[in-house]
């Protein structure tokens, strides 16, 4: 549980210190809480990739968990 707690208040600063694209990173957050990972990933991704650590997070955790993998085009 504190571990947990630890999680949550480490994202709301980050998302608060990020400030932009507040709305997508939320609908991210529950995708994947809902199980939902592919659609997770790919909300996630464009955030990532512009600089939002919170999003940086939770990519990076959807693919440690191995909840993404990336498809080989070959």
């Amino acid at each position: 549980m504190n571990k947990l707690l630890t999680r949550v208040l480490f994202l709301l600063l980050l998302s608060a210190k990020a400030g932009y694209a507040v709305p997508a990173l939320n609908e991210a957050l529950r995708s994947q809480e809902a199980g939902d990972y592919a659609k997770a990933a790919s909300l996630y991704l464009p955030l990532a990739t512009k600089g939002n650590a919170v999003a940086q997070f939770k990519l990076g955790e959807c693919y440690e968990n191995g909840q993404v993998v990336l498809q080989d085009s070959e």
